[in-house]
């Protein structure tokens, strides 16, 4: 090899060597970037495949009405002092509210640097409009109280110098002077009372009205006992005289404590005050236009139902759940009404269907109860009530109604039955023709009877029940042994608003075995053939289209599919429909589902199950029921724009830390993957100009 050969070679592999080095220290200048870009610039993205760090879609759906409305909505995170609050609820609430600033374009989230004083402080200059009817009143009162006290001792000065040789009228003189001086001490303490009250930083309200009205009303009364002539004609003549001569002063002091009592009767209650009542550290506050309201930590972490004995109960975090209420009842703080209604008190609300009542009160509904019949039905149900004038009807009210209630044996044996649903068919008439929703629930025919009691309910608006029919599936009782049961699962649903959103979600439907016989099967629910032209009605739930299913039409254990009397699978099992849709005032909607026990509580309780993420989580096994449910009362309540999925249907909880194996392999890779790999892309290009 010659000299120069050499002398190439070796430049050759200086040169190599010089960028080795130079791809070394640009790969390591593109990392040094990249790692400050992420503390300048960060991403996010979700790659489970049911989107379990995510927000649900209801609650995007719920945003993007924030951002259109306009408002100014504020979000005050108080779970950010470490003093307060756990570290890791601190963390799982910043990072959920840390998704609703991610999505929405105008909503204001804060936290972890103001302090409860600066959060009311806030409070008070953002509702100051509200607080200026009590701020008024206040200084009126300052007005009238100087005066009365400047009358009462002007009249202390007048009455003791009344003249009477009686002792005993003497005695009543000098009475009457000090009670009146009495009253100028009683005003001076108060003023005292509310000056304390309304001078502090924030000032409080409600104890600054409850002692002013105290005081006038006591005043009120005085004044005006003394204008009145007969009671004047009890008193000795010396002090008769007196006070006819200052009946007018009198009257005119009687009329100003009046006019302030008034205005006092007037001022409408301070919502802000119970907001500041209620900030604790463990909390969320949010901050509308016209209101105000705070998410407590008990709101956001619920323990389960359901712990065995010794267990400790499960907490769940629901906060997503608990914020968007929240939001909702800010942007329409107006609420709608939604009534369950029953032939005969069954406290459907408080035990039975109480999950599915807390959701539609999350949903920022008032829920309410009603029964024509009152008294105790049932004396297995003692405690529910009933009787009297329906609590909400008509426009922006919705009726849910239940069957009537099963017999049972012992209510036979005690000569009693279930009272008739006339009177609540009569009253969801009217509640209807005032412009009034209705969901109603049906169920096959029990003991013989496959009327439908609802029926002049429905057929106006083209839907018909059949509850000779009930609905059933093949399921398995033994490894060869399957059995016809009026249980089945659903998981897809017809193209309707309703049921869009769910698809893929399982929906339980079932019945169960009274004393009597079967009680809440599932039915036959379908549009009409004679259905009038004004009313657009669809169906949104049905059996599974399989050979397994079908509607019986006389059920037992070891029924078959029979052609001729049965209906062959996919049943319908609801329907939605509206009447003189888009004519505005005239469009009525009402919906009809053949599933008694679609939102019953049983059916709606979290377990214990392995989800795709790790670990073990508290999930729902039925989400479509629930989902349905309350997708069903949005639909009837004209929000189309609010179906959707919450945060309660997904198979695990939302929000979530990413556990210290994935931390700690993401950690490994961009600390040493990424420098490794540069290494590796510099030797193979410097192996590859090498050769």
């Amino acid at each position: 090899m010659s000299t120069n050969e050499i002398n190439t070679q070796r430049s050759r592999r200086w040169l190599y060597g010089v960028n080795f080095v130079l791809v070394t220290i640009v790969a390591i200048v593109l990392l040094g970037f990249a790692m400050y870009l992420t503390t300048r610039l960060k991403t996010w993205g979700d790659a489970t495949s049911s989107g379990i760090y995510s927000l649900s879609p209801k609650t995007k759906q719920l945003l993007g009405e924030v951002d259109k409305s306009g408002q100014k909505i504020e979000v005050i995170n108080l779970f950010g002092d470490p003093s307060v609050a756990s570290g890791d609820d601190a963390s799982r609430v910043a990072d959920l509210l840390r998704e609703y600033g991610r999505t929405s374009k105008t909503l204001q989230i804060q936290g972890g640097l103001l302090t409860r004083a600066e959060v009311e402080q806030k409070i008070k200059e953002r509702y100051a409009d509200e607080m200026k009817p009590y701020e008024q009143a206040v200084k009126d009162f300052d007005k009238l109280i100087t005066a009365l006290e400047t009358f009462f001792k002007g009249e202390a000065a007048k009455v003791g110098q009344v003249q009477s040789s009686d002792k005993d009228v003497q005695e009543l003189i000098a009475m009457y002077q000090e009670d009146f001086e009495s009253s100028t001490r009683t005003i001076a303490r108060t003023k005292r009372e509310i000056n304390r009250a309304t001078e502090s930083t924030l000032p409080e309200w409600p104890a600054a009205v409850s002692a002013m009205k105290k005081l006038v009303e006591q005043l009120d009364k005085m004044l005006k006992f003394y204008t009145v002539p007969a009671n004047l004609e009890r008193l000795p003549a010396p002090l008769k005289t007196y006070f006819t001569t200052e009946k007018e002063s009198w009257t005119q002091a009687a009329k100003k404590a009046a006019e302030f009592k008034a205005q006092l009767d007037g001022l409408k209650e301070l919502k802000v005050q119970n907001v500041l009542d209620n900030l604790s550290g463990n909390s969320v506050v949010v901050l509308g236009d016209k209101s105000a309201k705070v998410i407590g930590r008990s709101d956001i972490f619920k323990f389960q139902q359901g712990a065995s004995r010794g267990e400790t109960p499960r907490e769940s975090f629901e906060g997503e759940q608990a914020i968007s209420s929240a939001l909702l009842s800010t942007l329409r703080p107006d609420k709608l009404k939604v009534v369950f209604v029953s032939p005969s008190p069954q406290g459907l609300t408080t035990r039975g269907y109480r999950e599915v009542a807390g959701r539609l009160r999350e949903a920022n509904f008032d829920v309410l109860e009603w029964s024509p019949t009152a008294g105790r039905q049932n004396p297995m149900q003692p405690e529910a009530g009933g009787g009297g004038p329906p609590p909400a009807e008509g426009k922006d009210v919705i009726w849910i109604i239940f069957p009537p209630e099963p017999p049972s044996m012992q209510m036979m044996q005690m000569g009693m039955m279930p009272p008739s649903p006339k009177p609540v068919v009569d009253a969801a008439m009217q509640h209807v023709a005032k412009g009034g929703s209705v969901l109603i629930f049906a169920e096959s025919g029990s003991m013989g009877d496959t009327s439908f009691a609802y029926a002049e309910l429905t057929k106006p608006f083209g839907i018909d029940v059949q509850p000779k029919y009930t609905v059933i599936a093949y399921r398995p009782v033994s490894q060869s042994q399957r059995q016809a049961f009026p249980l089945l699962d659903v998981t897809r649903y017809p193209e309707h608003e309703i049921s869009k959103p769910v698809q893929g979600l399982r929906t339980r439907i079932g019945a169960s075995m009274g004393e009597l016989g079967l009680i809440g099967g599932p039915t036959v629910v379908q549009v009409s053939k004679e259905r009038p032209a004004n009313v657009d009605a669809k169906v949104f739930i049905e059996s599974p289209a399989d050979s397994d299913h079908w509607a019986e039409s006389e059920y037992k254990d070891d029924a078959s599919f029979d052609k001729l009397s049965d209906i062959a699978a996919p049943v319908p099992m609801a329907v939605a429909a509206i009447r003189d849709k888009g004519v505005k005032d005239k469009e009525q909607r009402v919906a009809v589902i053949g599933a008694r026990f679609l939102g019953i509580d049983q059916l709606m309780q979290p377990q214990l199950a392995r989800s795709e993420d790790e670990g073990f989580k508290m999930i729902l096994p039925f989400p479509g029921n629930g989902e349905l449910f309350t997708n069903t009362v949005l639909w009837l309540a004209g929000y189309e724009n609010m179906i959707s999925v919450s945060a309660k249907a997904d198979v695990a909880q939302r929000i979530g830390d990413i556990t210290p194996g994935k931390l700690f392999a993401w950690r490994l890779f961009l600390i040493g993957g990424l420098p490794v790999l540069m290494l590796v892309a510099g030797g193979v290009v410097w192996f590859m100009r090498r050769r």
